[in-house]
């Protein structure tokens, strides 16, 4: 449960990054984007 909200609050931090125009925060959020696909994909063949 904790780490969920770690984890929520983490990207939320990251998204406000991304607002704020930074531009490794843009790159780090789209290999965020392609890491949660690789993991979620697997699940949702199931």
């Amino acid at each position: 449960m904790a780490a969920s909200i770690v984890s929520k609050v983490l990207v939320a931090l990251l998204y406000g990054c991304v607002a704020a125009r930074l531009q490794w925060a843009r790159w780090l959020t789209v290999v965020f984007g392609f890491v949660n696909v690789a993991f979620v994909a697997p699940t949702l063949a199931l």
